[in-house]
């Protein structure tokens, strides 16, 4: 492998003046905007920082505290909801009357140039609601009067104000608001007795955010006295109707303000110095004192310049503020700093310090993106400009190093930026394409820059910055939608719907349930059916296609070759015709050549079969008895030309010397096959022949590539089972019953889990039909797909399409996700695996308006550092043919490369593939179509023969010294260099008994080459 020695990205030297969005090489997507700006007011009030929101991932939220309508006083509050891409803005109304209408007069009784507004969206992707609030006195206020609410019982003063809140639906086309619920006080709106203790009984203070469940949680300082003598950091949860899903719940006593973070399955909030990790429902998962294990000195105070923040796709919890940490020889180094940790255990992640110039900061906020990019922006006064400067700059956290690395140099994020302009009390809110960045602040209403200042002191602007590494947002949407098309998925069909042993005048196919396919190596799939045997309309053969994943011609290949070799095309099951289908797999090496085919069979029957005495031993099959019969083939990848490489063999039993299969299927498929790493396959069979007891069982044995038994049978537990079969790295998983057993490749078992009581996934634990297991041998993990209901903390059930994630090698519960994104009935699950642990997860669905049921399927990632499963794509017919009025798939099957994935299934479809035309083929044809990976990645597994040499892509150089880095191959090494790419390789190291070596360099460029033994 040559590796060339690339100029790295230039970087701003520590202590450089930060540059312009522009200057910075990033572009704006809004320029700075001065809102809320009438002439005939006067200056803007202080009220600190304007607040922001983000909906969905298409509208940010700037809030702001303005003058009421009529006055030049009194307090208003207002928003604006600015599309993320750029154009015009609409106004919003923090606060409708009762009778639905905006309120526009001065609402608060005390302290007009008071504490700011607050304004928080579902932040789902599609999501349309909203939540809005500030400190008010709507008791006080005609037009919230229609009810009985401010009387219950409390007092809350006739100067008093407190944290009110109101919900609202947002016209995704039009940006109309709607109110979805009246305005209320959020702690105390219930409380049938006892007094404010001061005019300011709960204060914003705290904050309000969207979770990833559509409800909102309101967080304010609860001075009212009503819960203990001191001030004390609260919450509330609200539904989007506003109805009370939690009630008021003390965090900690203390001053608090503004320290409130969402993360997937919950929100945090920070309380002089503590972070109090809570779940959807409300209930305290753990805590974590911030500074202790960071080492950073953050501020214990009520938070007004140190936030959290976070995203409801991601786990982590950001701590950012002006701090300090200490040098290895016990000097303070202070600075702004971000801080992760995971609300999963609590723990600390990693810390990055953020600033890189010299000057004074303060007042330090943080926000997150979907991918855990991470901005940070803060007060600053850069040396030379003698003014406050809002400063910004986006790093990247990596779950598995717990680094935090920046994406670039920090910036001024607005254009209005230098000696003359001043901006301060900044907020921020992200997408995975966009930063809004907002203020207090005096710069060009025009921007005219060279102009200088000319709005009022302390107006409030904000800006849109395209973010610096954009990419599609991965989190669950809000709206649950129908499946699209393979091509609004963002792919494409490299083989396009294609129907399989379909002969012209055969009668329509045996249901036999769904075809199963499988891979050999990275180069071929294999699609394997049930179809008639040669001569006959009414029995059974076993039949397979070799598809180049590529997309190039298929060819046949026949599960069973008599044992001269031949090919045996005739019938071979002497039992129920329409019976269960058969099975194929590969070696999933890359380069392999070996495959395993499988089905219920009757071979002792066949006299092609009958060359030796193998079926005499002294085992009573039955003179109409079907068994788990396989035979394994070696198969020329350029050719796709199939060689017997052993004799069809009854897998559990062969080799029994005596007994009577206990009925006329004594072991059926049932179970399933798949290729092992180290080049053996595992064939798991449901057993019926009652020799190893009275119950039906899950059993395997494992088979050498020439049919030589490597492992012999050997009891998984008793129950019905099907095809929960998964293969990682260093050995399989068989579920049975709901438990799900881990074995080494030698067959010993490791441990088991039970998937339902770990994973909190109400999967079905019946024998399997719709539920499956798969893995990756490149891999430690296994996935448990099916149709499954989860219960909540709260204690609704909701169904839904699931997958989980389990370790092999402790066999713990990881990670589990919902698949489908629509509410609806669905059947028939199966799940496949690829060397990056990317999923497809395939199923039956019927969504509203089709006739036939449809397959659906989704791919999704695994992220084994964050532990947790993001979409790829949305869910999306899988077949070109889903015309929705007679065009049907069903009963699927899934296999996937590193770039392509195939899916079968049994259906009625167009034969010329026009996705409006009628379906004409025969009814339960078999067929299959391959797509293309939404995220195309090289297969980094070790081939058949052994791994091979892989350089890291990552050279450092320091001090002249470049230092390479390697894995796989066979040491001792020699690392090779040349300085041109058509020049000769020359010995740089020889003897090299290490995957490293720091090699001498002297500019220009260079290739380099490591070579094993």
């Amino acid at each position: 492998m040559a590796v060339s020695l690339s100029p790295q990205l230039l970087r701003a030297a520590d202590g450089d003046i930060p540059l312009g969005v522009v200057e910075s090489h990033m572009t704006y997507s809004v320029q700075d905007t001065v809102i809320f700006n009438d002439p005939s007011n006067p200056g803007n009030l202080a009220t600190w920082e304007p607040y922001v929101g983000v909906m969905g991932t298409s509208v940010f939220l700037v809030g702001a505290n303005t003058f009421s309508e009529g006055s030049i006083a009194q307090q208003r509050f207002a928003f604006v909801m600015q599309p993320a891409a750029g154009g015009a803005y609409t106004v919003g109304d923090h606060f409708f009357t009762d009778d639905g209408a905006p309120y526009r007069g001065p609402i608060n009784a005390s302290r007009q140039d008071g504490n700011p507004q607050r304004i928080a969206g579902d932040p789902r992707p599609g999501a349309t609601n909203l939540i809005a609030g500030a400190e008010a006195s709507p008791h006080l206020t005609p037009g919230f009067d229609s009810d009985d609410r401010w009387s219950l019982g409390f007092d809350r003063l006739s100067n008093g104000r407190y944290g009110t809140v109101q919900t609202y639906a947002i016209d995704p086309a039009t940006l109309a608001q709607t109110a979805l619920s009246k305005a209320f006080d959020a702690a105390n709106g219930r409380l049938t007795d006892g007094v404010a203790g001061s005019n300011q009984s709960t204060r914003f203070g705290g904050d309000i955010l969207g979770l990833d469940n559509g409800n909102f949680v309101v967080s304010v300082e609860d001075r009212s006295k009503v819960r203990g003598s001191a001030n004390q950091a609260v919450f509330v949860i609200v539904g989007p109707d506003g109805s009370i899903v939690r009630e008021t719940t003390v965090v900690a006593a203390g001053d608090y303000w503004s320290n409130l973070a969402a993360y997937k399955g919950g929100f945090a909030i920070r309380a002089s110095g503590v972070i109090y990790f809570y779940d959807n429902s409300g209930e305290l998962k753990g805590q974590v004192d911030g500074n202790v294990p960071s080492g950073v000195s953050f501020d214990r105070g009520r938070g007004d310049g140190t936030r959290i923040g976070g995203h409801v796709n991601s786990p982590y919890v950001y701590l950012a503020g002006l701090a300090s940490t200490l040098d290895s020889e016990g000097n303070k180094v202070p600075g702004v700093y971000v801080a992760a940790f995971d609300s999963r255990d609590q723990s600390y992640v990693g810390r990055a310090k953020v600033d890189n110039f010299p000057g004074s900061s303060d007042r330090t906020v943080v926000a997150s993106d979907a991918a855990d990019r991470v901005t940070v922006a803060f007060e600053s006064v850069p040396q030379g400009l003698g003014k406050k400067q809002v400063v910004a700059r986006v790093l990247q956290l990596d779950p598995c190093s717990g680094e935090i690395t920046p994406l670039g140099d920090c910036f001024f994020p607005f254009l209005n930026h230098g000696v003359d302009f001043t901006t301060s009390n900044p907020s921020i809110a992200m997408t995975t394409m966009q930063i809004l960045f907002a203020a207090k602040g005096s710069v060009n209403l025009h921007n005219e820059t060279a102009a200088g200042p000319d709005s009022r002191p302390l107006s409030t602007v904000y800006a849109v910055v395209n973010h610096p590494a954009p990419t599609e947002d991965p989190t669950t949407p809000a709206n649950l939608t129908t499946p699209v098309s393979v091509a609004a998925a963002g792919m494409s069909h490299i083989v396009p719907d294609k129907i399989i042993f379909n002969p012209p005048g055969a009668p329509a196919n045996l249901a036999t349930w769904e075809p199963y396919v499988g891979l050999l190596g990275t180069s071929t799939f294999l699609v394997g059916v049930n179809t008639f045997a040669e001569g006959s309309t009414s029995e059974q053969r076993l039949a397979f296609v070799m598809q180049p994943v590529d997309g190039g011609p298929a060819k046949e290949g026949d599960h069973f070759f008599g044992d001269d070799g031949v090919a045996f095309r005739g019938g071979i099951n002497a039992s129920r015709q329409d019976g269960n289908p058969q099975r194929i797999a590969g070696d999933p090496r890359p380069g392999a050549v070996n495959i395993i085919a499988g089905a219920e069979a009757s071979p002792h029957l066949r006299d092609p079969f009958k060359s030796d005495g193998r079926w005499d031993l002294g085992f009573d099959r039955l003179s109409n008895g079907r068994y788990g019969t396989v035979q394994t083939y070696s198969i020329d990848p350029g050719a796709l030309t199939q060689t017997m490489k052993s004799k069809a063999i009854d897998a559990a039993n062969g080799r029994l010397t005596d007994g009577v299969a206990g009925s006329n299927q004594s072991t059926r498929f049932g179970g399933d096959l798949l290729g092992l790493d180290d080049g053996n396959f595992v064939v798991s069979l449901e057993d019926r022949s009652k020799v190893r007891g009275n119950a039906n069982q899950a059993v395997f044995v494992i088979v050498g590539p020439d049919g030589s038994i490597v492992r012999e049978t050997t009891v998984v537990a008793a129950g019905d089972y099907w095809s929960n079969l998964a293969a990682y790295k260093g050995g399989f998983a068989i579920r049975a019953s709901g438990v799900i057993y881990f074995y080494n490749n030698a067959g010993e078992l490791k441990g088991q889990v039970d998937g339902n009581t770990s994973s909190g996934v109400a999967f079905d634990r019946g024998r399997g039909d719709g539920t499956r297991i798969a893995g990756h041998i490149n891999s430690p993990y296994v996935y448990l797909a099916g149709g499954a209901p989860l219960v909540t903390p709260a204690g609704n059930v909701e169904p839904a399409v699931r997958v989980a994630v389990f370790d092999s090698r402790d066999q713990s519960f990881v990670a589990q996700a919902r698949v489908d994104t629509r509410n609806g009935p669905t059947d028939r699950t199966v799940v496949a695996v690829d060397a990056l642990d990317r999923i497809v997860v395939a199923f039956m669905d019927k969504p509203p308006g089709f006739a036939a049921n449809q397959v659906v399927a989704r791919v999704m990632r695994f992220d084994a550092c964050s532990r947790s499963i993001e979409a790829l794509t949305p869910s999306f017919f899988a077949f070109v043919n889903h015309n929705g009025k007679d065009a049907t798939t069903s009963n699927p099957s899934v296999a996937i490369t590193t770039k392509q994935i195939l899916i079968a299934a049994k259906g009625q479809v167009n034969l010329a593939n026009d996705p409006e035309g009628d379906a004409d083929s025969l009814a339960l044809s078999n067929l299959y179509t391959v797509i293309a990976h939404p995220d195309p990645k090289d297969d980094p597994t070790a081939p058949v023969g052994g791994a091979g040499i892989h350089l890291s892509q990552q050279i450092p150089i320091s001090k002249g010294k470049a230092t390479l880095s390697w894995n796989g191959g066979q040491g001792p090494y020699t690392v090779q260099s040349k300085s041109t790419i058509t020049g000769a390789w020359k010995d740089v190291q020889t003897g090299v008994a290490a995957t490293s070596a720091a090699i001498d360099v002297a500019g220009g460029e260079a290739y380099f080459r490591v070579i094993g033994q």
